[in-house]
C-alpha cells in the first residue's frame, strides 16, 4: 500500500503520537520496496511519513504534556520537512481513566474530515492508544465516509543489519471490515460490502499475473445475489448463488489469495449461506431451476432463512407458492410450471380444500389431504395480514408470527411425501361422475335432445310443477335412456328469485359426489338458468369441472310445439368461447 493511494493530498490525514521515552536514532526502511532508501531518524513517525510519501498530508501529533516537552518540537520539525503540514500537535491526557480515553477519542474524531483517507503511525504511542486510534478510524468509516490508508508500525526489535522495517499492518486492520461484511452476508444475504472487499483485492491479483478473472467474477456475483435475495426471488437466487458459489471457488482456489487466511476464512465461512440458497442444477443462464423434489426441499430451506431472520412476510409469499409447485409436482405439470396458464389451477385445487370444508355434512377428506387443507388455511390467513400491511381488525405481531410459521414450515416437510399415482397432492376433484344439469319449461324437446344427444347416466332437471307432467312424458319415451335422475321444482317460475339460494344449498353435498357438471343454458324461463348459473359456479368453486352447452332447435316455434320429438343440436359454448378468445388475441397482436 502506497501512502498516495490515489487520493489527493488535502483528503490525506497522518494520525500519529510519541511518548515520554528516549528514542535512538534507527534506521528505518520498507522491506518490501527494495527501491526506497532507508531513512533514519529519531522517530518512528518521521521515517514512517518519508517512506511513505506523505508529502502534503495533514497531521495530526498527538502527545502528553510531558511528552510535548520532551520531543514536541523536533518531531513536528521532522514532519514539516517531510512536506506533511499542516502540523497538529494536540497535548491529550494519559488517558489512565475511561473519561480520558473518551476525550482522547473525540480529539482525535474531531480533527478528521469526512472523506478522508487517514494514515495511522503507532510505533512510539502509548500502548492504548493504537486501540483508541482504530476504534476512532471504525467510527468514523461508518459514519463519516473516512477511509483507512494505512497503518504503520516500526518494528524496532526487528532489526536485520542494523535495518528496522517500517510495517504496513493495514491487512490486520482490515480483518474487523471482512468480518463485518462477513456477518452481513450471512445475516441478511447482503454481499454488497463483501463484494467491495473482493474488489479490493484486484490490485494484489493483477500484479501477481493471477486470480483477475476470478475477482472480476466474484465481487458483482455476491453483488447480484444480495438484490435477488433481497426481492425474494427463490427461483432467480437459486441460479445467482450458484453462480456465486463457482465464483468463489475459482477465487478461493488462486495461489496468492490463499496467502492471505483472513480472505480465504470470511470466504469460507459464506459457503454455508450460498450452498442453502444454490441449485444443483449446472449452466443455467437466466432458466428458472426444473420442478424436483429436490429443488423443493431446497426451497423449504431458504424458507426457513427468511424466518430465521424474522423476514415473515417473504417467507409466507413463498410458503404459499411451494404448496401451489407441490400439486404441479404432484401431477406432473414439470414443463411451464413457473407459468400462470399451470399455477393458476393449481392455487385453485388448494382453495377448493377450504371451500368444501365450508359444506355441512360433506364427506370427510382422507388424512394426509385434510391436513394439507389444514397447513393451507392458516397459510391463507397468515398472507392475508401481511397482504394488507395490518390493515385489519387484529393486531397483527410478527413476534408472534415467527414460531407458528416455523412449526408450519416443519409440518409441511412431513406431509411433502414422494410424487405418485396416489399422491394425495394432486387434489383432483374432477375423477367422479358426469351430472348433466337442465332446466325443462312447458317445451319437451330440449329434454329430449338431452336425453338422446348426450345419453347422460346422471340428471338433474329443474322444472316447475306446471311442467313436471312434460318431463314425465319425455321419460316415458322408449326412444330415449332413463338416468338417475334428481329433480327441483321452482314454485313460482318466473319470479322466485328467493327460492335459488335455498335450492343450491340443498342440492351442495349431493353435488360433491361428481366430477364434472354438463349445464344446458337453454330451456324453460329465465329464472331456470340463473339457478342452473348459481349451481355451476357453487360446483366450480367446489372443484369440479364445469361444461357449460346450449341445445338449439332451429325450427320454427310451430313445428317445435306440434312436434317436439326431433333432435336439436348440442352447442359447446365453451369452445366457442376458447375460439374468440383466441381471435381477439389475434387482432390484438
Amino acid at each position: 500500500m502506497t501512502g498516495n493511494g490515489g487520493t489527493g493530498s488535502a483528503n490525506r490525514v497522518y494520525v500519529t503520537s510519541v511518548g515520554r521515552g528516549k528514542y535512538k536514532e534507527t534506521c528505518y526502511h520498507l522491506p518490501d520496496k527494495k527501491d526506497r532508501a532507508p531513512i533514519k531518524s529519531e522517530y518512528a513517525a518521521v521515517a514512517a511519513a518519508r517512506l511513505m510519501d506523505l508529502a502534503g498530508a495533514r497531521a495530526i501529533l498527538l502527545l502528553t504534556e510531558d511528552a510535548d516537552r520532551e520531543h514536541g518540537e523536533p518531531v513536528e520539525r521532522g514532519l514539516s520537512e517531510a512536506g506533511l503540514g499542516p502540523v497538529d500537535r494536540v497535548r491529550v491526557p494519559l488517558g489512565g481513566t475511561e473519561d480520558e480515553i473518551w476525550g482522547i477519542f473525540q480529539t482525535i474524531a474531531d480533527r478528521i474530515p469526512a472523506g478522508s483517507s487517514v494514515y495511522l503511525e503507532i510505533t512510539n504511542a502509548f500502548r492504548h492508544l493504537p486501540v483508541v486510534f482504530l476504534s476512532t478510524l471504525a467510527y468514523l468509516q461508518a459514519l463519516q465516509d473516512v477511509r483507512l490508508g494505512g497503518i504503520y508500525y516500526g518494528a524496532y526489535e526487528a532489526k536485520v543489519n542494523d535495518l528496522a522495517p517500517i510495517l504496513d499492518l493495514s491487512r490486520l486492520a482490515e480483518l474487523g471490515r471482512w468480518s463485518q461484511a462477513t456477518a452481513l452476508f450471512r445475516q441478511s444475504g447482503d454481499g454488497r460490502a463483501l463484494g467491495k472487499l473482493v474488489q479490493g483485492q484486484k490490485g494484489i491479483l493483477f500484479r501477481s499475473g493471477k486470480g483477475t478473472q476470478a475477482v472480476e467474477h466474484l465481487g458483482p456475483a455476491l453483488s447480484e445475489f444480495h438484490r435477488f435475495v433481497a426481492s425474494g426471488l427463490v427461483l432467480e437466487s437459486a441460479v445467482k448463488a450458484r453462480v456465486a458459489l463457482q465464483a468463489l471457488s475459482e477465487y478461493a482456489d488462486d495461489a496468492v489469495v490463499r496467502r492471505f487466511p483472513v480472505v480465504t476464512g470470511h470466504l469460507n465461512a459464506i459457503r454455508g449461506t450460498l450452498d442453502r440458497f444454490a441449485t444443483k442444477e449446472e449452466t443455467l443462464g437466466e432458466r428458472k431451476p426444473s420442478l424436483t423434489e429436490e429443488e423443493l426441499e431446497r426451497q423449504l430451506g431458504v424458507i426457513e432463512w427468511y424466518i430465521e431472520r424474522d423476514d415473515i412476510p417473504k417467507a409466507i409469499i413463498l410458503l404459499r407458492e411451494w404448496f401451489v409447485s407441490r400439486v404441479l409436482l404432484a401431477r406432473c405439470e414439470l414443463d411451464g410450471w413457473v407459468e400462470h396458464s399451470l399455477r393458476e389451477p393449481a392455487e385453485r385445487a388448494l382453495g377448493v380444500l377450504l371451500a368444501r370444508a365450508q359444506v355441512s355434512g360433506a364427506p370427510e377428506l382422507p388424512e394426509t389431504v385434510a391436513r394439507i387443507r389444514d397447513l393451507w388455511n392458516r397459510i391463507y390467513k397468515l398472507r392475508n395480514d401481511y397482504a394488507h400491511p395490518g390493515f385489519r381488525r387484529d393486531w397483527v405481531d410478527p413476534m408472534r408470527v415467527a414460531g407458528p410459521l416455523a412449526d408450519l414450515v416443519a409440518e409441511t416437510r412431513k406431509l411433502m411425501g414422494r410424487p405418485g399415482p396416489a399422491d394425495p397432492w394432486r387434489l383432483d376433484w374432477t375423477a367422479g361422475p358426469t351430472l348433466l344439469v337442465t332446466g325443462v319449461g312447458m317445451s319437451r324437446g330440449v329434454l329430449y335432445t338431452a336425453l338422446r344427444k348426450l345419453r347422460p347416466e346422471h340428471l338433474l332437471v329443474i322444472t316447475s310443477q306446471s311442467a313436471r307432467a312434460g318431463v314425465e312424458e319425455v321419460f316415458a319415451r322408449d326412444d330415449v335412456p332413463r338416468p338417475s335422475c334428481e329433480m327441483r321444482l321452482l314454485r313460482d317460475p318466473l319470479h322466485g328469485f328467493d327460492e335459488v339460494k335455498p335450492i343450491v344449498e340443498d342440492l351442495k353435498v349431493w353435488l360433491l359426489g361428481f366430477g364434472k357438471i354438463q349445464t344446458n343454458l337453454t330451456g324453460g324461463p329465465t329464472l331456470f338458468q340463473y339457478l342452473i348459473d348459481e349451481i355451476a359456479r357453487t360446483t366450480s368453486r367446489l372443484g369440479l369441472r364445469i361444461e357449460r352447452l346450449a341445445l338449439v332447435d332451429r325450427r320454427p316455434a310451430e313445428e317445435q310445439k306440434r312436434d317436439p320429438y326431433q333432435d336439436g343440436e348440442v352447442v359447446d359454448l365453451d369452445s366457442l368461447a376458447e375460439v374468440k378468445l383466441e381471435e381477439d388475441h389475434d387482432s390484438a397482436d
